[in-house]
């Protein structure tokens, strides 16, 4: 049996194992069932992505606002512009 070290910030350690001990399992348990289930998809079982800034989603509200109502026939003069929103 093989033995895996990893290194993480103490913090979010403690915070993950909490998260595992919450549904019965060690970090030891976690990390093999991770292992598995790569083998069995193939791949990293969940998607990996890049969460936006507050302020990038917050400056790309009025964008998704106007391809929204693109199809629903709102007139431009009801979509908000960047500088009319309040942050």
């Amino acid at each position: 049996m093989a033995t895996i070290s990893v290194r993480v910030d103490d913090e979010l350690k403690d915070s993950v194992e909490r998260v595992f001990a919450g549904i019965g399992l060690s970090a030891a348990a976690a990390t093999s069932v991770f292992y598995h289930q790569v083998v069995n998809y193939g791949r990293i079982p969940f998607e990996l992505i890049s969460t936006p800034s507050d302020t990038e989603y917050l400056s790309s509200i009025p964008h998704m606002e106007k391809s929204i109502v693109d199809g629903m026939k709102v007139p431009a003069s009801k979509l908000h512009s960047e500088s009319e929103l309040p942050w």
